[in-house]
């Protein structure tokens, strides 16, 4: 069975899952999940660097599975 689920609904799931206490891993720290007209940005840093990155990631599409 598939489920559908909002663009509101995998950006929050995608922030609890990412932005929770002990989500660091391997020196990164997740900063922010930002929506985007076409998919999310994963804002984060690395413990020693003072720069901050972000990952551009595509909104799930149609069938696909979330795997969160």
């Amino acid at each position: 069975m598939t489920i559908e689920w909002s663009r509101q609904e995998v950006l929050e799931a995608v922030r609890t899952r990412l932005l929770r206490a002990g989500a660091v891993r391997d020196e990164y720290s997740a900063v922010d999940v930002m929506a985007e007209p076409d998919g999310m940005l994963v804002i984060f840093r690395w413990r020693r660097d003072p720069n901050t990155y972000a990952i551009k990631v595509e909104f799930p599409r149609g069938s696909e599975p979330l795997r969160v």
